[in-house]
């Protein structure tokens, strides 16, 4: 029972983790708010692809 109980806590802990990048604004980066200009700057890319 408690290992069903915590297989089913893992599997929502992990979707939500999972999904939380899709649920979140486009212009929040690392939690800071960035103008919609500076998205596309290349030091910002390398980042978000480092700490993916």
């Amino acid at each position: 029972m408690a290992f069903t109980i915590y297989f089913i806590l893992i599997l929502i802990i992990t979707a939500l983790e999972a999904a939380i990048p899709y649920l979140v604004k486009r212009t929040i980066v690392f939690g800071v708010t960035i103008p919609e200009e500076n998205l596309r700057d290349h030091q910002l890319i390398t980042y978000k692809n480092i700490h993916e």
